[in-house]
C-alpha cells in the first residue's frame, strides 16, 4: 500500500517491523521510548525525506518501501573516494526502450542517521534521479508518522544490520527475457566469460531458445552459477 492510504489518519501511524503490523495509535506519549527525528513529511506526494550524513555529505534519500534493497544514490551526490566494490553492467527496460545501466556498489560507507553511526553498502546509478533508502535499511527501524502534525518518530528494531549486505554476488552473470528475445541482461566485474551485455542467446545445449521455452531457458540460465558448462549459441551484441 502507500502512503497515500495512511497520510490523512487523524492518528499517528506506526511502522512496527518487529511484529510486522500497521497500527493508528491514538496516544503518542504511550511511544515514550522513541525518538523525535528530524525527518520531514512532505505533503505534496505523500514524500517522506530521510536526511543522512554519507562520507561526510548530507543528502536527502526518499522513504522508500518499494526499494527492496538498501541505499540508492545518484552519482552526482556521491563522493567518490574509492573504487566500487561491485561493478554490474544491467539491462532495463524502459518506456524509452531498452536502456544500459552501470550500478557500482561500495561496501563500506560511514552513514550517519541522526545520532547513529552505521557502515552500508551503496549502489551508485548514473541515471538514477531520486535518491532512496529501502526495505534493507528501513526494517532495522519501527517508525511512527504523524502525519497530522509532520513528525516522524522512530527506535530500534529487534532485527540488525547484518554483515552479509557486503557479500559479493554469487551470480556474475544472468539473462533477461525482453520482446521473446533472451539476452545477457546482467554482467558484473567479476565475471571471467566472452559473453557481453546485450548478446542475444538463440540456443541453450543444442535447444533453440523459443517463445514457448524462453521461461524455461531463462530459469535453466539464471540458476546456472557457471555458463562454461553450458553449450550456448549466441548472437553479438552491435557495437554502437
Amino acid at each position: 500500500i502507500g502512503y497515500d492510504c495512511i497520510d490523512t489518519s487523524e492518528y499517528p501511524i506506526l511502522l512496527n517491523f518487529e511484529t510486522n503490523t500497521i497500527e493508528a495509535i491514538e496516544n503518542i506519549s504511550d511511544f515514550s521510548n522513541y525518538f523525535k527525528s528530524s525527518i520531514k513529511i512532505k505533503k505534496l506526494g505523500s514524500k517522506i525525506i530521510i536526511p543522512f550524513v554519507i562520507n561526510g555529505k548530507t543528502v536527502d534519500f526518499l522513504f522508500d518501501t518499494g526499494n527492496s534493497g538498501g541505499f540508492k544514490m545518484k552519482a552526482s551526490d556521491f563522493n567518490e573516494t574509492k573504487a566500487p566494490d561491485v561493478i554490474i553492467n544491467a539491462l532495463y527496460n524502459v518506456a524509452s526502450g531498452l536502456t544500459e545501466m552501470k550500478l557500482k556498489t561500495y561496501f563500506e560507507n560511514s552513514i550517519l542517521f541522526e545520532n547513529e553511526k552505521v557502515n552500508y553498502k551503496i549502489m551508485v546509478n548514473e541515471k538514477m534521479q531520486v535518491n532512496t533508502v529501502g526495505i534493507e535499511f528501513i526494517k532495522n527501524y519501527n517508525w511512527i508518522f504523524d502525519f497530522k502534525n509532520g513528525f516522524v518518530y522512530y527506535k530500534k528494531s529487534n532485527n540488525s544490520i547484518t554483515q552479509n549486505a557486503f557479500e559479493v554476488p554469487k551470480v556474475n552473470i544472468q539473462c533477461v527475457s525482453l520482446n521473446n528475445k533472451l539476452l545477457v541482461g546482467f554482467i558484473s566485474n567479476f565475471y571471467q566469460g566472452n559473453l557481453n551485455l546485450n548478446d542475444q542467446i538463440i540456443s541453450v545445449n543444442n535447444q533453440l531458445v523459443a517463445p514457448e521455452n524462453i521461461c524455461e531457458m531463462q530459469t535453466l540460465l539464471n540458476s546456472t552459477q557457471n555458463w562454461e558448462n553450458l553449450k550456448l549459441e549466441v548472437i553479438p551484441a552491435k557495437k554502437e
